[in-house]
């Protein structure tokens, strides 16, 4: 086969036509066949003057073509081994369909701000919205708009009127238009009863407003969180203009603290620990000086996957009545990054073959308890154990897998599968031979090193 060129929803195959020695009679024609994994193989016959095809494909999807001759001796004379290839994903100037309806809005409201944030959950949201549409008013939600780039997952609305009713709206595009919007309801908070004049030139006072509800740690996933406050020395419904930064510090019990510097009244923090209590706190700096740390305002990050496998894996014979040839108990312990409260664990299991392709089991566990019995075990077999855990976002990977043989009937033999004890033995003997070779090395040097006799020495016999 000569070549392959990829398209997001074909594939054009180019080949050389077989020589004369190879040909067998005369061409008849060419046949490519391709297929996906989990789909039925499809074929294209090409006249004998043609050495190319278009062949129809799915975009992002993985395929494997290869290319037969036939002539009038020869049905199927492969030119080619199997050659895979994968389609690229479909172009954004490509759409197939609006963007679906985006997840329900989260909100939440301070005198002159509304921040709202949403959680693209599946991934074909995020691949057919090319950007978001924000839109909001009071009563309508199409008194003002704005457009945000993919990806985005957040914003904060200014400039607003306080206890007043807004309605919210958000909305996916791409090419071909805009897609179903989410709704939104929500009120402003009514000013404060005695609402004092701002100073602008004390920065000292930028903690005394301690108000919690003017602070917001947002959680967005395990690792990510969003930082929000208000700056009392700010007019309310502008932004600054005189340099003023904020630094932002979090921090977690027994670790040292981390910061941030923001020029806005929020952030974005990330490469945080999942299912963690942090600590956040916020200053003013501002021409040289510094105000206070606020308030702390605390909040747990969210869960995550286990990253880490259950340890310490073992494997003994049931205690009686129960036979041994026919259970086994099983123990461990946590992994060491839970990510979250462990809801169970999964243990797989299957007979050792040599050549791999082992047929695996699953035994469920629930809650914490790092305990199991599989039953229903082959007598004198050697199997293959290992265990992953589970909390409320999903599984964490597999420990490494475990070697056990079954006993007898009697209860003869069994236990940990002789390649164990081999290993052992193995690594007995080959510290044993290292220490040898050390020896015979020190040995070795010490012989070339001995002084030569001297003419004056004697040589002394006492009987």
């Amino acid at each position: 086969m000569g070549d392959v060129v990829l398209l997001w929803q074909s594939i054009l195959v180019r080949w050389e036509a077989p020589g004369q020695r190879w040909q067998h009679g005369a061409l008849t024609g060419y046949k490519v066949r391709y297929r996906a994994a989990r789909r039925k193989p499809a074929s294209l016959t090409t006249p004998a003057d043609t050495t190319r095809a278009l062949l129809r494909a799915d975009p992002n999807t993985q395929y494997q073509v290869h290319s037969s001759v036939s002539t009038v001796i020869l049905t199927a004379l492969f030119l080619s081994e199997w050659v895979t290839a994968a389609t690229p994903r479909r172009p954004r100037h490509d759409a197939a369909a609006v963007p679906p309806r985006p997840p329900p809005l989260t909100t939440r409201a301070g005198r002159d701000w509304i921040s709202v944030w949403w959680d693209t959950e599946k991934e074909t949201e995020a691949e057919e919205a090319w950007g978001w549409v924000l839109g909001w008013g009071l009563g309508v939600p199409d008194t003002a708009s704005r457009e945000l780039p993919p990806g985005t997952h957040s914003h904060v609305i200014r400039g607003l009127k306080s206890n007043e009713e807004y309605v919210i709206s958000l909305r996916g595009s791409n090419a071909l238009g805009l897609g179903p919007a989410g709704y939104a309801t929500v009120r402003t908070r009514p000013p404060p009863a005695h609402d004092a004049a701002d100073d602008d030139d004390d920065v000292d006072d930028a903690d005394d407003d301690d108000d919690d509800d003017e602070r917001l740690v947002i959680m967005l996933s395990g690792t990510t969180a969003v930082v929000y406050w208000t700056d009392p020395t700010l007019p309310k419904g502008q932004t600054a203009t005189d340099g003023r930064r904020y630094v932002v510090r979090w921090t977690t019990q027994g670790s040292r603290p981390h910061t941030y510097n923001a020029t806005d009244l929020n952030c974005m923090i990330d490469e945080l620990k999942p299912n963690t209590h942090y600590e956040f706190a916020v200053k003013l700096i501002r021409g040289g000086r510094e105000s206070q740390w606020s308030m702390i305002v605390s909040n747990t990050s969210l869960e995550a996957p286990p990253a880490s496998a259950p340890r310490d894996l073992r494997a003994s014979p049931p205690p009686p009545p129960a036979p041994p040839s026919r259970y086994v108990e099983l123990a461990w312990s946590p992994p060491a990054k839970p990510n979250g409260q462990i809801t169970g664990y999964v243990v797989m299991y299957a007979i050792q073959r040599t050549g791999g392709g082992e047929e695996w089991a699953a035994v469920s566990v629930a809650g914490e308890r790092g305990r199991a019995r599989v039953e229903r075990l082959r007598p004198r077999t050697s199997y293959l154990f290992k265990v992953q855990a589970r909390n409320n976002k999903g599984l964490g990977p597999f420990c490494t897998p475990l070697v056990y043989t079954t006993p007898l009937e009697s209860g003869e033999g069994g236990g940990l599968a002789s390649a164990t004890s081999a290993w052992l033995w193995a690594s007995a003997g080959g510290a044993c031979a290292v220490l040898a070779l050390a020896a015979a090395l020190a040995l070795s040097l010490c012989c070339r090193r001995a002084p030569p006799l001297s003419p004056d020495t004697r040589c002394v016999v006492y009987m």
